[in-house]
Formats: structure tokens, C-alpha cells, sequence
């Protein structure tokens, strides 16, 4: 996920809870994009939709993000139950999903593997691509 793509995401969550952005200086929402961006940049953006429309659906409240990683976490399982079934169905009556669907679910399961437990990541995986969270003024 990029920056651009985390204040869309971002914009999703203001319009499905405005009552819970409400008040937001730019600053802060800059600093909310840079921390969701950060981290969920190994995730593309479909999949990260994905786990914060179905929390929208479920949830009256905003998801954090730890949330929004178990349900990446449920995305997997998910994911990989429908390859199951796919793999079972074709050899009963070697019909499935279709390549396009197949596809789509591998995808979702590529992308969330690391979440199927969910675990805290470890540093090498924040820092992994040279993108860290920087907090103006902490000390070092």
C-alpha cells in the first residue's frame, strides 16, 4: 500500500464513520496515512479493501489497525478454503472456479500468508523495504 492508496482507504473509513474523523487537522491525517501506509506496505490495496469492507460491514466503530491485520489473517483462511473446495470439486466433477476466480483467490492468499497467525511482525519485516515510520522529534 502506498501513501496514495492509505488516504483513499483512509477516505472510506471517514465517509462509513465521519462522526470518528470529525475534527482531524491535515497533520494528523498525514501522520494516520503514513502509519497505514507503513504498515501495510507488503499488502496491495484490493486486499486491504477487502479486510476494511468487511470490518466496515461488521463493526460500528473504525477498525485499528490490528484489526484490520487479524481480518487479513481471516482473508487467508478464507482464501485458501475456496482453493480447497476448488481442488475437491474438480475431482469429483472436474468443474471449479474459473481460472479468473482461481486466480483472484490465490492472489488474496499470496498476499496475506504472513497474517494467517496473528503475530506481531518483527522488526526486519517494519524496516524491510527501507520505509520506517519516523516520529518528528523523538530523540535518538
Amino acid at each position: 500500500m502506498t501513501d496514495k492508496e492509505a488516504v483513499q482507504t483512509l477516505a472510506i473509513l471517514k465517509a462509513a464513520y465521519p462522526n470518528s474523523y470529525k475534527g482531524m487537522s491535515k497533520e494528523e491525517a498525514k501522520a494516520t496515512a503514513t502509519v497505514w501506509a507503513v504498515q501495510f506496505a507488503d499488502i496491495p490495496v484490493q486486499v486491504v479493501s477487502i479486510a476494511v469492507n468487511k470490518l466496515i460491514s461488521s463493526s460500528p466503530f473504525p477498525p485499528a489497525i490490528c484489526e484490520v491485520k487479524n481480518k487479513l489473517g481471516a482473508l487467508y483462511w478464507e482464501a485458501k478454503e475456496m482453493l480447497d473446495s476448488d481442488m475437491r470439486a474438480k475431482k469429483v466433477c472436474s468443474q471449479g472456479l474459473s481460472e479468473q476466480k482461481r486466480a483472484f483467490y490465490e492472489a488474496i492468499k499470496n498476499a496475506t500468508k504472513d497474517y494467517r497467525c496473528a503475530n506481531e511482525p518483527s522488526i526486519s519485516q517494519i524496516i524491510g523495504d527501507g520505509k520506517m515510520l519516523m516520529i518528528e522529534g523523538a530523540s535518538e
